[in-house]
């Protein structure tokens, strides 16, 4: 068996768990397409093997949460990936929701945002595309096709090391979450899994419509040799959604104070235009009605779920102040959790009034506690 790829950088005790920052090799450089394909087939029939392309031969890093429950079995998985500019770090150090997924016994994966070091010429020029700003896919552009391949690194070259590793996790009970840019890719790497990979995914001030805003314009004319009509089947959430025919577990958390919502890089009212025109059932909740109705952005929730049962539910998007956002992660965990743990209940029309996030968390936190 060939060596192991992973090295511990650092670890440090958090609410009875670990975090730990790893980095891996993730083979040499691949100059040209064909040489990259037979690759990334190798690397498939070979998960331990220090050879792949995702990344074109350079280091990658990440952090990993792992719960203290997880020194007796594996554990389910949760899928953090980071805004604009952002590294592997961010949510780790920022989020403040280790200490719910302890509580849950659920470990926490955060990957870099891009790759780092492949000396592409521009690939540092703006803040917005190239280095932190991967958006998680797979490029087709030759220029960048060598190393910005991040679906490929977190959907099947990060669950391959840390298998191959042996690391506890049980990857047939995984969902993912991500802000701003990360919203976008948590989406994106759901909707148009074809696996089910994920049981879930949440998203806070994501990029819903990327092929209809400057960001996204951007990153997919630069990086796929389709440009925007190639990102539209694979890589737009609001096109995705509007393909969907099974069922989806979706929560969307987004301020309508958010700046860049008010330019026009967001557009969470496209993604919902498209939930409801594609068939999904909606009901709308505020913990103020008024506000709801006036448009304030003041705690105003608005979400979408199904009119009888969380387990059959099609879209659950919620809207949240800005200034909320740890809030908001802390839903997400509880979110994910029915089915994560496989975990589900029926609410009656008692639950649906003010307080209504508030008693679904506590009954689902109650649900999983007994299970």
């Amino acid at each position: 068996m060939p060596e192991a790829v992973l090295h511990k950088i650092s670890s440090n005790k958090a609410f009875e768990g670990e975090l730990t920052k790893y980095k891996f090799k993730v083979g040499s450089c691949v100059p040209h397409p064909v040489a990259q394909v037979l690759i990334i087939i190798l690397s498939l029939l070979h998960p331990t093997h220090s050879q792949s392309a995702a990344l074109g031969g350079l280091d990658a890093q990440f952090n990993l949460f792992l719960p203290p429950n997880a020194a007796h079995a594996k554990v389910p998985v949760l899928v953090y990936l980071a805004g604009l500019t952002c590294t592997e770090d961010n949510g780790a150090q920022k989020g403040a929701f280790l200490g719910v997924a302890s509580g849950q016994g659920i470990a926490l994966l955060f990957p870099d945002t891009s790759p780092r070091g492949a000396g592409v010429e521009g690939e540092t020029d703006s803040w917005d595309f190239g280095v932190g700003a991967g958006f998680y896919l797979n490029a087709t552009n030759p220029k960048y096709a060598t190393h910005y391949n991040m679906l490929t690194h977190i959907t099947l070259e990060l669950p391959q090391v840390l298998e191959a590793a042996g690391i506890p996790i049980d990857f047939k009970r995984q969902s993912i979450f991500g802000h701003s840019m990360g919203g976008h890719g948590a989406l994106t790497l759901y909707l148009s899994s074809t696996n089910k990979q994920y049981r879930s995914a949440s998203a806070f001030a994501p990029i819903t419509n990327p092929t209809k805003c400057p960001w996204g314009q951007k990153a997919f004319t630069g990086y796929l040799q389709g440009g925007i009509e190639e990102a539209q089947s694979q890589y737009d959430a609001t096109e995705l959604i509007a393909k969907a025919k099974d069922p989806v577990h979706i929560l969307i958390d987004y301020g309508k104070s958010d700046d860049f919502f008010l330019k026009g890089e967001l557009l969470p009212e496209n993604f919902l235009r498209a939930a409801r025109e594609s068939g999904y059932d909606e009901v709308q909740f505020a913990d103020d009605p008024q506000a709801l109705k006036s448009g304030r952005d003041s705690r105003t929730k608005l979400i979408l779920v199904h009119k009888k049962f969380f387990d059959e539910l099609p879209c659950y998007v919620m809207q949240i102040s800005k200034s909320r956002l740890t809030d908001a992660v802390a839903l997400t965990v509880l979110h994910i959790l029915p089915y994560i743990l496989e975990v589900h209940f029926p609410v009656d029309d008692s639950g649906f009034e003010s307080g209504f996030i508030t008693e679904i968390a506590l009954r689902r936190l109650r649900a999983v506690s007994a299970s």
